[in-house]
C-alpha cells in the first residue's frame, strides 16, 4: 500500500505594507488588510518507483483573502505562487505561477467557503526536502510565506497521517463538507476526518493526539486516543468543541506517535463563527458589543429586566433594526456579526482577547470599515501606527503600538 505523508499549513503573513485605499473603492475594502493573511497548503509525498517519488502540492486561497478589483462586469483577483525546494543548501526546483480568479459579484468574493484551489505535481528522487512556498497578492503586494520539511524517503517509513478534512453532521445524519472548516459558536456536529495509512502489512498500539487552542495559544482542549492498526488503513474521526469556543481563529493540530518513534503531524485553522444564539447566551459580552453598536435608550432596555426575558430583550432589538422586514435575513445583525468575526481574526492582541474588545475592534464595531486605512512599520520617526479616515462623517483615528508588542492603543 501506497504511504501518504502531508503536511497542511495556515501560513500567518510576514510582510507588513504601507497600504492606501481610496474612497472610491470603500465597497471593495479588502478584509484581509486588516490583519494576517493566509492559505492553506497540501504537500503530499507518494512513492512513485524505487528511488523516486511524486509530491503533490495544493494550495487553497480562500477568496476574501484576496484584493478583488472591478473590471468591465466582473471582480478579479491576482496572486503569483513561488515554490521552492531545497535539500541542504542545493536547490533542485523553483518554479513562479500568476494565478487569476475571477468572480461575477462582489459579494461572491466574500463568502466564506469560496477558495481559489491549485494542484501541482511534481517527481523527485527519494529524500527529505525543504519546500518554500510564498503567495503574493499583486493589488495589495501582501505576502505570506510557509516553511516546512517533506519527508519524500520511505524506506524508514511505517505509517502516515492523511489530510485533515473538515464535515458537519445533520440531524438526520446527513455528512456535508465543510471545506472553509467554519464552525459556529455552540453548534453541535462539527467534526475532523483524517486516515491513518499504514505500510504493508504494519501494526501496533499508537497514540492519536489532537490540540485545539486560540492564536493566542491558549490551549481551549486536547485529547489522547489509543488506535490500533493491523496492516490496513485505519478512519478516525473526532468532534470539534464549539460549545468552549468564543468567535475567533483557531490552530488545530494533530500528532500520531508509536512506539518505535514513528511521528506523523497535521495542522489546519477553524474559524468559530457567530451565531444569533451567542447573543442570547452570552449576556455580558452580548453586551459589551450592544455598547458600541446600540443607541442609549436601547443599550437601557438591553440592561433592565430579569435575566429571564434577556434572549427575547435581543431578539426585540435585531427586530427594530432590521432594514427590510420583509427579507429573511437581518441586513444589520449579519453586518455587526461580521464585524466581530473580523475584530476577533485580525486584532488578535497579546493582552486583549478577543479582538473586538481593541481599540481597533471597537472602533470597527462602532464605525464600520474605513474608507482608507495607512499601516506604518516601526522606523527611525516612530512604532508602529496606523490612520484610519472616514469621509461621511468625517472621521480619522491614529493608533499606536507604543510598546512594540502588537498592542495598538487609540491615540487621536
Amino acid at each position: 500500500m501506497d504511504i501518504l505523508k502531508g503536511l497542511r499549513l495556515a501560513v500567518p503573513t510576514v510582510v507588513a505594507l504601507l497600504t492606501f485605499w481610496s474612497a472610491a473603492e470603500s465597497a471593495d475594502f479588502p478584509v484581509r488588510s486588516f490583519g494576517k493573511p493566509f492559505f492553506l497548503v497540501d504537500a503530499v509525498a507518494l512513492p512513485s518507483g524505487s528511488d523516486s517519488a511524486r509530491v503533490d502540492l495544493t494550495w487553497e486561497v480562500p477568496y476574501r483573502e484576496l484584493v478583488f478589483r472591478r473590471e468591465e462586469e466582473y471582480y478579479r483577483a491576482r496572486y503569483d505562487v513561488g515554490v521552492v525546494l531545497s535539500r541542504g543548501n542545493h536547490e533542485v526546483f523553483a518554479e513562479i505561477w500568476d494565478r487569476r480568479v475571477r468572480t461575477r459579484s462582489f459579494s461572491e468574493t466574500r463568502e466564506s467557503g469560496r477558495q481559489a484551489k491549485v494542484r501541482k505535481v511534481l517527481r523527485l528522487p527519494s529524500g527529505r526536502y525543504e519546500v518554500r512556498i510564498t503567495l503574493t497578492d499583486r493589488a495589495s503586494l501582501g505576502s505570506s510565506q510557509a516553511v516546512a520539511e517533506i519527508d519524500a524517503d520511505f524506506g524508514d517509513s511505517r505509517i502516515g497521517l492523511s489530510d485533515l478534512r473538515f464535515v458537519r453532521y445533520t440531524e438526520d445524519d446527513e455528512v456535508i463538507p465543510n471545506p472553509a472548516h467554519d464552525v459556529p459558536v455552540g453548534q453541535p456536529g462539527h467534526f475532523v476526518r483524517l486516515t491513518l495509512h499504514p505500510e504493508g502489512g504494519t501494526g501496533g498500539v499508537y497514540l492519536l493526539k489532537w490540540r485545539l487552542e486560540s492564536t493566542g495559544r491558549d490551549r481551549v482542549a486536547e485529547r489522547d486516543t489509543s488506535v490500533v492498526v493491523a496492516g490496513e488503513a485505519v478512519p478516525f474521526e473526532f468532534q470539534i468543541p464549539s460549545q468552549d469556543l468564543t468567535p475567533g481563529v483557531y490552530r488545530l493540530e494533530v500528532k500520531l506517535e508509536g512506539s518505535a518513534g514513528e511521528r506523523e503531524r497535521r495542522k489546519a485553522t477553524v474559524y468559530a463563527r457567530v451565531t444569533p444564539a451567542w447573543f442570547e447566551i452570552h449576556r455580558d459580552e452580548a453586551l459589551d458589543i450592544f455598547r458600541f453598536v446600540a443607541s442609549r435608550e436601547e443599550l437601557e432596555r438591553l440592561e433592565k429586566g430579569s435575566p429571564a426575558s434577556w434572549a427575547e430583550r435581543v431578539r426585540e432589538f435585531w427586530a427594530r433594526r432590521d432594514q427590510d422586514p420583509q427579507s429573511p435575513e437581518n441586513t444589520f445583525q449579519i453586518e455587526i456579526q461580521s464585524r466581530m468575526e473580523m475584530a476577533a481574526a485580525w486584532f488578535d492582541e497579546p493582552f486583549r482577547r478577543p479582538g473586538w474588545t481593541t481599540d481597533r475592534g471597537r472602533t470597527l464595531l462602532r464605525h464600520g470599515r474605513p474608507d482608507r486605512r495607512t499601516v506604518l512599520d516601526a522606523d527611525l520617526d516612530g512604532p508602529a501606527r496606523e490612520l484610519w479616515e472616514y469621509d461621511s462623517p468625517r472621521l480619522t483615528f491614529l493608533f499606536v503600538d507604543e510598546r512594540g508588542v502588537g498592542e495598538y492603543w487609540l491615540r487621536s
